[in-house]
């Protein structure tokens, strides 16, 4: 893990993700994901400072739709359908970058270069070796069940070197 970064808590992800959607979200760690599951997943890939893919944090589609779509209060029938199909719609999706740029706060630290969303890949796209590798090795994982009030829950990985 990058030295001069704490990673977040079950209670920090809570507070942020309900802050930002306006409705309670209940976080609490989990057993971490296979990581050969990860790429079926909404892949989001931060840099700090001079160092690309410092973070990577993923949300498992479920998530992903729900969050996207909380965020605008698109209804959770719509989230849940969007996963099921196995597609993102765009609008959804620019919500979920969203939230990853607001994910970011995650890995802010008093006199540290400003960590921001570099890329964020959906399933079936391609993910740059960088980010595979962090899923491979990377030697930090951390795991959150997450639930939203009316939507899917699911998933977030964050991987950290």
């Amino acid at each position: 893990m990058l030295a001069d970064r704490p990673m977040p808590t079950a209670f920090e992800v809570q507070g942020i993700l309900t802050s930002l959607l306006g409705k309670p979200v209940r976080a609490r760690a989990c057993k971490p994901v296979d990581p050969a599951t990860l790429d079926k997943g909404v892949v989001a890939l931060f840099t700090s400072g001079a160092r690309s893919c410092a973070f990577v944090t993923i949300f498992d589609l479920p998530l992903a739709c729900s969050l996207g779509a909380a965020l605008m209060l698109i209804p959770g029938d719509t989230a849940r359908e969007s996963a099921k199909s196995g597609t993102i719609p765009e609008n959804i999706l620019d919500n979920v970058r969203e939230v990853f740029n607001v994910c970011s706060r995650f890995f802010s630290a008093k006199d540290a270069p400003r960590c921001y969303l570099e890329s964020c890949h959906i399933p079936g796209t391609e993910i740059p070796e960088s980010a595979l590798k962090m899923v491979r090795e990377a030697p930090t994982r951390l795991c959150f069940q997450l639930e939203l009030t009316g939507y899917p829950g699911g998933v977030a990985t964050i991987l950290a070197r």
